[in-house]
C-alpha cells in the first residue's frame, strides 16, 4: 500500500503542476483509477521502487490516461459530476431561507468553469462594466452561461432596463430561470438561443431590435475556433456597444493564452470595422469595449 500511495502522490503532483485542479479532488480521482487498474497494481507489486515502476509501459500508459481524462473533464464548461449538478440544480426549485439559497447558488457556480474562474473577482468584474450596464436600457448577454446569477446581485435601482441572457445550453437557462423566479426578478430574462438561430429568432423571443450594450464574454475566440461557419452571424451584432473578452490563461492548463486571445479579438474587431473605446481587465480576463 505504501507504493500505491507513493504512485498516487507522484501523479497528483504531476497533474496539479499542469492542470487547474485541486490536489484533493485529483487525489480522489486517481485513487479510484488505480484500484481499477489490475495491470498497474501487478507492476507495483512486482517492482521495488517508484523509479522502476515509472519506466514501465503499463505505468506510462496509465499516466497518459489520467492526464487525458483530467484534460477532457476540465475542458467541459459544466465540469461537476453530472449527478452532483442535477442534484444541486434541482434543489433550486425547493423552498429555502435566503441564506441557504445563496449557498446553493454558490455551489452551482463552482460547477461552471467560466463562472467559477470569476468567482474570486466578481466585484472587480462588475466595477469594470457597471457604468456601461447602468447607462443602458437594454443589455444582451450572449453565451451567458450562469454569469447573470452574479450580475443580478448588482442590478440595483440604478439599472431600470432589461437584461436579456441567452445561451444554447438548456441546463444553464433552466438554472437561471429558477433563480429569476425565486428572486421575483423582473429585470432579467433568460432564453435558449444559438447563433445558428439568427438574430430574427432572438427578436421573436424578446421584441428588442437593438441593444444599448451587449456582452460576449470569452465568446468570440471559442466561436471562431470551434464554429467558424457561424462567423457571419457575428458580423451583425444588434448592439450599439459591445464588450468582448478573452481568457488570460487556458481553461485546463496553467499556461498563458492571453497573447493568442488578444490576437483573435483584434482580428475580429478590425475586420468588422469596430473601434476600441475602452480596455478592461480583471483577474482571469481582459476585455475591449467596442463600437462602430
Amino acid at each position: 500500500m505504501e507504493k500505491v500511495e507513493e504512485i498516487v502522490n507522484y501523479l497528483v503532483k504531476d497533474v496539479t503542476s499542469k492542470y487547474k485542479m485541486e490536489s484533493e479532488q485529483i487525489r480522489e480521482y486517481i485513487n479510484q483509477y488505480v484500484i481499477e487498474e489490475r495491470d498497474l497494481l501487478s507492476v507495483i507489486d512486482d517492482l521495488e521502487t517508484l523509479d522502476k515502476i515509472k519506466k514501465t509501459k503499463v505505468f506510462k500508459e496509465f499516466k497518459k490516461k489520467v492526464n487525458k481524462n483530467v484534460y477532457y473533464q476540465l475542458k467541459t464548461y459544466n465540469r461537476g459530476a453530472e449527478s452532483d449538478k442535477i442534484s444541486l440544480e434541482s434543489k433550486l426549485s425547493e423552498t429555502y431561507s435566503e441564506e441557504r439559497f445563496k449557498e446553493l447558488v454558490g455551489e452551482v457556480i463552482k460547477t461552471h468553469v467560466s463562472s467559477a474562474e470569476r468567482s474570486s473577482s466578481w466585484e472587480d468584474y462588475f466595477s469594470c462594466i457597471s457604468k456601461y450596464l447602468k447607462s443602458s436600457e437594454n443589455v444582451l448577454d450572449i453565451g451567458c452561461g450562469i454569469t447573470p446569477i452574479m450580475i443580478m446581485k448588482y442590478l440595483d435601482e440604478d439599472f431600470n432596463g432589461k437584461y436579456i441572457a441567452v445561451d444554447k445550453d438548456k441546463k444553464s437557462i433552466e438554472t437561471l430561470n429558477k433563480i429569476i423566479s425565486w428572486r421575483s426578478e423582473d429585470k432579467v430574462n433568460a432564453y435558449v438561443w444559438n447563433l445558428n438561430d439568427g438574430w430574427s429568432k432572438l427578436y421573436q423571443k424578446t421584441g428588442i431590435e437593438e441593444y444599448d450594450f451587449a456582452m460576449m464574454l470569452k465568446f468570440i475566440p471559442v466561436v471562431l475556433r470551434q464554429e467558424r461557419n457561424l462567423g457571419d452571424v457575428l458580423n451583425i451584432v444588434p448592439a450599439k456597444r459591445i464588450l468582448v473578452s478573452g481568457s488570460k490563461e487556458s481553461m485546463t492548463k496553467k499556461v498563458s493564452i492571453e497573447k493568442r486571445e488578444r490576437s483573435v479579438l483584434m482580428r475580429y474587431i478590425n475586420s468588422q470595422g469596430y473601434r476600441v473605446i475602452d480596455e478592461l481587465e480583471w483577474e482571469s480576463e481582459f476585455g475591449y469595449i467596442i463600437e462602430k
